[in-house]
């Protein structure tokens, strides 16, 4: 007789399709996560919020840990000892200030529905749960930083930054989140870093060639895939713009076969 599998066919298949795992295909989580923080932590920080905090959360911290995720945003837990960086002491320290604002459209925890802070990023913007319901319906509130502005997206938080990461949920930044492609010139290994918008700016480490916008750099591009083969393996061309191919995909030896161009 065949022994039950500990995980349940289903089960298995949710947590293989949930938001976190497609965020980790995207954003490589970090092998040592920091500031995940202990079970008595967790338990202390609800207690003092007088709160349960969604799960979804509790995996991403325990996933990624705190800090600076994707380069961009700044994700707070009750595992760290920093003020600015402790989630229950930067909601004491956000929550004053918050107030003062006259014309705030939301409450603030701990009132219900209110705004409990859980992370901010580079330029100044946060992001607040807005604590309607139970812990797995909260919804994320992105505010403005410097025009006061906010907006209501009806989702998880990683759910929130799986848009982002997706180009589904608009970022608070322009050129965020960057694109990173091979280089097209010639000779060159490296990679080129940009972004999504059309007059953005490419560059390239490696050789240092700069690109005034997205189009003359795809231009390189097709160019580069016409002339050599092995370059077909590095990008995808999804509705008129080039993208980032599986690096699988590339032949096991690219950088050989890249230096050698000059000789073709």
């Amino acid at each position: 007789m065949a022994a039950e599998p500990l995980i349940s066919t289903q089960l298995w298949s949710a947590i293989i399709d949930s938001p976190l795992s497609k965020l980790t295909e995207i954003v490589p989580p970090p092998k040592k996560p920091k500031g995940v923080g202990t079970a008595a932590q967790w338990s202390k920080a609800e207690s003092e919020l007088g709160i349960s905090l969604p799960d979804d959360y509790r995996q991403f911290i325990e996933t990624y840990g705190s800090g600076l995720f994707a380069g961009f945003y700044v994700i707070y837990s009750p595992g760290e000892k920093s003020p600015y960086s402790n989630l229950v002491k930067r909601q004491k320290l956000m929550q004053p200030i918050y107030e003062s604002h006259e014309d705030r459209p939301y409450a603030v925890h701990p009132e219900r529905p209110g705004l409990l802070v859980w992370g901010a990023d580079e330029n100044g913007n946060y992001y607040y749960w807005l604590t309607k319901g139970t812990p797995d319906k909260w919804t994320v509130v992105a505010e403005h930083g410097r025009e006061e502005e906010f907006d209501h997206h009806k989702c998880s938080m990683v759910k929130f930054l799986l848009g982002v990461q997706q180009l589904k949920i608009r970022a608070l930044a322009k050129g965020y989140p960057p694109l990173i492609m091979r280089c097209p010139n010639e000779g060159c290994c490296g990679w080129a870093l940009g972004s999504h918008g059309d007059n953005d700016e490419w560059h390239c480490e490696a050789c240092a060639y700069d690109w005034s916008d997205r189009a003359s750099f795809e231009e390189a591009i097709a160019e580069a895939i016409e002339k050599h083969a092995h370059r077909r393996a590095c990008y995808v061309k999804k509705k008129g713009h080039f993208y980032p191919a599986d690096r699988e995909k590339e032949p096991s030896n690219y950088k050989k076969l890249v230096s050698k161009e000059f000789d073709e």
